[in-house]
């Protein structure tokens, strides 16, 4: 299979515009972008220099790649209105066992999940980005490696429990993060303090543990188990609304308990 071949995205928000736009750029022929959302359908289309279409029963039946990049409870849904193809037809969420493609009329199907997080106005360098994989059988699997390896330097052979776990760990890693930099910008912004003062922090902390274990490079209160200063930061924060002090207690109680038992 070369890159000659016929690929259809399912999907026009920020995963399915990464993904194509990577796919563009090395070479791929997008023949068809589909969607509901007839605004970033076209424009996705645009970029693409594919077709846009707005039905799915309209999807042609003749390119030998479909990548659907849809809501999660959208998936079946999907799958029973796309029309039947002799086409490789992938997923690409974390969370989605490859099992969902049973009791459909594919008979190649598989999962192309890059582990990143995609924002709008936002289109990444494909190169270092993570590609877990997943096919059903070993040619299928061979066809979306070789199309991973074009666009990416990191390629995985992962199976469906291992991607659900990848995805709940990324949920930590930053979902949540995300979540505690909102909460520190509220914070800060209480007190009249620009957020981007901790910009080189978050920035040390993400190549600090590129480098070395999470919980050696661990550090602050909670790390050291000191009282009397987690003490001072939840009086602070009684001017807040009320999470910001159950969430400080709950992950320093945490912290504490890492630590302790390492120790």
């Amino acid at each position: 299979m070369t890159k000659k071949i016929e690929i259809v995205i399912v999907g026009s928000g920020n995963v399915a515009q990464n993904i194509g736009i990577a796919l563009c750029k090395s070479g791929y022929n997008i023949v068809q972008v589909v969607g509901r959302n007839a605004k970033t359908v076209n424009k996705l289309a645009t970029k693409l220099h594919a077709q846009p279409i707005s039905k799915l029963s309209q999807t042609t039946a003749n390119a030998q790649l479909y990548i659907l990049s849809v809501h999660d409870r959208a998936y079946l849904t999907v799958l029973n209105q796309l029309p039947k193809t002799n086409g490789l037809v992938v997923h690409t969420a974390g969370s989605v066992n490859i099992s969902v493609f049973e009791h459909t009329p594919f008979n190649n199907v598989g999962v192309f999940y890059p582990l990143q997080t995609f924002s709008a106005r936002r289109v990444l360098n494909f190169s270092k980005i993570p590609i877990c994989i997943e096919a059903n059988t070993a040619e299928n699997n061979k066809i979306l490696h070789k199309i991973a390896e074009s666009i990416s330097d990191n390629v995985s052979q992962i199976n469906s429990e291992q991607r659900k776990a990848i995805h709940v760990a990324a949920v930590f890693a930053c979902n949540f993060s995300n979540h505690m930099y909102t909460m520190a910008a509220e914070l800060l912004k209480q007190k009249q303090v620009p957020q981007n003062i901790l910009a080189p922090l978050i920035a040390e902390t993400a190549r600090k543990i590129a480098q070395i274990p999470p919980l050696e490079a661990q550090t602050g209160p909670a790390k050291r188990n000191d009282t009397q200063i987690m003490h001072e930061h939840m009086l602070l924060l009684e001017a807040m609304p009320s999470d910001f002090q159950k969430i400080y207690k709950f992950v320093s109680d945490s912290i504490v308990l890492h630590h302790t038992k390492k120790d």
